[in-house]
């Protein structure tokens, strides 16, 4: 099977008409394979990002894993607060600026 790739066009619409016990055997067959040749499992994953991507769809399906949850956009929310606080400490450096250190 090394340097073969399979046809992932279809690999979505076939997972969905599964049942759970086919889903189960494919991803039984995997960790065989898995157990018996890590390499050549790793191999045919590289190869073929389709089957990779229906494997996790897979475990996703079965309740194996969670599906990614989408992250807030923090970058951008960050970079504001730091903008803001930098503007903040410039001011403070400013002549006349009445900022008062308060002892804890």
């Amino acid at each position: 099977m090394e340097g073969k790739q399979v046809s992932g066009d279809g690999l979505p619409a076939n997972l969905a008409g599964m049942s759970k016990n086919q889903l189960y055997d494919i991803m039984s067959q995997m960790k065989t394979l898995i157990e018996q040749n890590q390499q050549q499992a790793r191999q045919i994953l590289i190869q073929n990002p389709q089957l990779t991507r229906a494997l996790f769809q897979a475990q996703i399906m079965l309740g194996m894993v969670q599906p990614p949850q989408v992250m807030p956009n923090i970058q951008a929310g960050s970079i504001a607060a730091s903008s803001a606080i930098s503007a903040a400490i410039s001011a403070a450096k400013q002549p006349g600026c009445s900022i008062i250190a308060r002892p804890s």
